[in-house]
């Protein structure tokens, strides 16, 4: 008899339920099958949810494994549900690893990622019918934390070097990363980066993270190059031009034929 078979046929059983679900969470007897290897791992009751985020590394969702056993892993075991802020427990784990070095390029995927995740978490939110209810609390947490991955390019594009920073550290957001402020100011100014190739996240996904009110004080490239021209566009401190000012009006005349 399979295991699947097994888990099933255990399911329908419930008389001895209490032994049943005291047994998982004493030893590792959840088999989690491995498509790279050939054989899987055992893996105990804490280390599962039924469901989670996909970037989510520290625990294993059994859904996708036993899609036809949610009865008996979440009613007759127990499963506990997965952490509200899951996701924050995960960006900590990388920030900790990381520190200030500089991301490898599977870090750096994997921190756009969970921001990606980040994002769906917000746009769940905003469809809920609770007016009020426009983020989880523990969003607040990530404003200390460093977990933005941002980069200074050089001239054509390329990434020099990829590090993780706080909100409030010197950064922008190009709202096109190929138009042309971004382009522009690419040696001169950190950015954030783009989802890497292999990433779930997406450029759209990030512009939607970072618009939100959670992150209202993040600085976006076109708004500060706005800003910077009307402070410096003062009409009063103008200095006419008078050499050129009088060669137009020599030319003036030529122009009117």
């Amino acid at each position: 008899m399979s295991l699947y078979s097994l888990l099933r046929e255990i399911s329908l059983r419930q008389c001895r339920q209490w032994l049943c679900s005291s047994a998982f969470k004493k030893r590792p007897l959840i088999y989690v099958p491995d498509p790279l290897q050939v054989s899987g791992r055992w893996i105990g009751f804490a280390e599962a949810v039924w469901v989670g985020p996909r970037s989510m590394q520290s625990k294993t969702t059994l859904k996708s494994v036993y899609p036809s056993l949610q009865i008996f892993f979440c009613e007759q075991i127990g499963l506990e549900e997965c952490p509200r802020d899951i996701l924050l427990q995960e960006l900590q784990n990388v920030c900790l690893r990381v520190g200030d070095a500089t991301l490898d390029e599977a870090t750096h995927c994997r921190v756009h990622d969970i921001l990606h995740d980040l994002s769906l978490v917000l746009k769940a939110f905003a469809s809920s019918p609770s007016p009020t209810a426009q983020g989880p609390e523990w969003f607040e947490k990530l404003r200390d934390m460093k977990f933005i991955p941002v980069a200074l390019h050089t001239t054509d594009g390329r990434i020099q070097e990829v590090r993780l920073r706080r909100l409030q550290e010197d950064f922008c957001i190009p709202e096109d990363t190929r138009g042309f402020l971004a382009s522009l100011f690419y040696d001169e100014v950190y950015m954030v980066t783009r989802p890497p190739e292999g990433s779930t996240g997406t450029w759209k996904s990030l512009l939607r993270l970072f618009r939100s009110e959670w992150f209202s004080d993040v600085k976006f490239l076109e708004d500060s190059v706005k800003q910077d021209l009307e402070e410096d566009s003062n009409i009063d401190n103008r200095t006419p031009n008078l050499a050129l000012s009088s060669h137009y009006r020599e030319r003036l005349p030529l122009l009117i034929r």
